[in-house]
This record gives C-alpha cells, structure tokens and sequence, in this order.
C-alpha cells in the first residue's frame, strides 16, 4: 500500500477568539491516500494526533488513540479540520508551548482490517500558528512606549510643519460649522457687552463731564 499525506500550509485557517480561555480555531488539512498505487475513494476511518519532537502526544481527535472518525476521501483526496468536526478542540496555548509538533495520520485499511500509519509525520511550522487566542487579546492601555517606536514614526511625529499656514480668505464662511454660523450671526444684547463697557454705560453724566465735552464757538 502506499499512501501520501500534505499538509498545505496556506490552507490553515486560524479564525482565533479574541478573548483568553477559547480554544485556537481548527487546523485544515489535507491528504492524499492511494493504495497499490491506486487513489482511494470512499468513507474512510483516521485518527489524527498531534506529537512533540520526543514523540509525546500533546493533542489527538479523540479520547485515546483509538477513537476514530469517518472522512470522507474522493479520488485519493480528503480534507479534515483539526480541532473541529467534532474532535477534540486544540488548545490555544499549544502550538505556543509546543513550537515544533507534528501530526500523526493512521487509516484503517479495510480489506485487511489494519491500522496503518501513513509516514512521514507532518511538520507544522509554529509561524502560522503565532496568533492564538491570548495572543489576540487587544493591547492594553501604557503598552506601547515612545521607545518602542520607529525612527520614522517618532520623526513624524516630532516634526513642525513649517509652511502650514492659513492664507487669508482661504476660509469663507460656507465652510464654518452651521454653530459657528449661527454664533456670528445672532444679535448682541447686553448680557453679551464686557463689565468695563457695561459700567460706562450706566455711569452718570455730570456736569462737568458735560462742560469737558462741550464744544464753544471760541474753539472753532
């Protein structure tokens, strides 16, 4: 018998919860399975696990490693999500503490009644995988700090734009806001008037004030 497995990295799908605690989305993977060289069709039984490079189990499908579940393979072709289809849901802190795992495929060959181990295991690669759930969490208040900018982001931001100037008429009055419009263009009443203007106003006119501002015909 010979079988291929592939795992197609651009076909991951990393749809990861924002929130700590969720588990890290399903994994799609696809494989390849031919037997005497001749590409299988048909409802087939895997189990899928995934081992750290001492061969340690950190995730598998099921409760144990005999817990199967029915694929569905056409012309050689099948497509699984891992953690999902009712597996077991993949940790979102594994592929964060485990940075080199691999996956492990056995099929049930059914006209021998035989569980193969389709070989090699496959490497899954931690980059894909960086954005987990307690990675996804938003940043938090103070995180980022002025020395954790870029030379260009800092030089933008200190920069004095020397030539932004307002030339004059440039702002005509359709372009104010309808409250500034409106504040421009209301009546002043005496609430509006300054004490200082209000107190002249009020004040009493004597007569010598009178007599200062009287004009004689002695002075033309």
């Amino acid at each position: 018998m010979k079988a291929k497995t592939h795992l197609l990295l651009p076909s991951i799908l990393l749809l990861l919860g924002a929130l700590p605690g969720l588990s890290a989305a399903p994994v799609a993977y696809t494989g390849k399975l031919a037997i005497n060289g001749l590409n299988y069709s048909g409802d087939a039984s895997f189990t899928f696990a995934l081992r750290d490079q001492n061969g340690n189990v950190r995730w598998r499908n099921g409760a144990d490693a005999n817990a199967s579940i029915n694929v569905p393979v056409d012309r050689g072709r099948y497509l699984v999500l891992l953690g999902g289809q009712g597996m077991n849901p993949i940790p979102d802190n594994l592929f964060l503490n485990h940075p080199e795992l691999y996956l492990q495929v056995h099929f049930f060959r059914p006209d021998s009644g035989q569980w193969l181990h389709l070989q090699p295991d496959q490497r899954i690669f931690s980059n894909p995988h960086a954005l987990t759930a307690d990675l996804a969490k938003a940043v938090e208040a103070g995180a980022v700090t002025k020395s954790m900018l870029g030379p260009d982001v800092l030089a933008d931001l200190n920069r004095t734009d020397s030539n932004a100037t307002i030339a004059p008429g440039s702002i005509t009055l359709d372009r104010l806001s309808p409250q500034v419009r409106a504040d421009l263009n209301r009546s002043i009443s005496r609430n509006d008037l300054p004490a200082d203007v209000l107190a002249d106003l009020n004040r009493t006119v004597t007569a010598t004030d009178m007599a200062a501002n009287t004009i004689t015909t002695a002075q033309l």
